[in-house]
């Protein structure tokens, strides 16, 4: 009998293991609205686009929810405010996704044009790899072009 239980649980663990692996590959590249959604630290990221689109003051509490601590103590908070509040909406106006994937494992790359821009944003996500997965890391460089991935507009609330 023991044999029986040991054979399962050695069979149960290895199943564990590789429908894990399955969703960590499922979850890199192209990422969807869903898929941002669900994700603590893409969750993060739509929630910097949507607080820079709506064109309001940022509330601190706002800033210490989404950025990590370390990211806050070398920009400042007065630093990522302004950006949110003000770079990004007067260079770029409001901007439209076009496409966010994911790089690596705690980091996303996503590809937007503004209204007031005539080329495109590249903004790169880097993510505290434990949770709650707050944002350690922004970069945003304008670039010509965009992947031709980015065919359509991804539809945010």
């Amino acid at each position: 009998m023991k044999k029986i239980n040991s054979a399962f649980a050695l069979l149960l663990m290895i199943s564990l293991l590789a429908g894990g692996e399955i969703a960590r590959a499922q979850s890199m590249g192209k990422q969807t609205v869903a898929m941002l959604e669900e994700s603590p630290a893409g969750s993060k990221i739509l929630r910097f686009v949507k607080a820079v689109n709506k064109g309001e003051a940022i509330p601190d509490d706002f800033i210490k929810l989404i950025f990590h601590e370390d990211l806050i103590a070398k920009a400042g908070l007065a630093g990522l405010k302004n950006m949110m509040e003000n770079d990004i909406p007067e260079n770029d106006g409001k901007l439209t996704l076009y496409l966010v994937e994911r790089v690596e494992r705690f980091k996303f790359v996503l590809y937007a044009k503004g209204s007031k821009s005539p080329g495109w944003l590249k903004m790169d996500f880097t993510h505290k790899g434990s949770s709650p997965y707050k944002i350690v890391g922004v970069g945003v460089d304008g670039i010509d072009e965009a992947p031709e991935r980015a065919d359509k507009p991804m539809k945010i609330d």
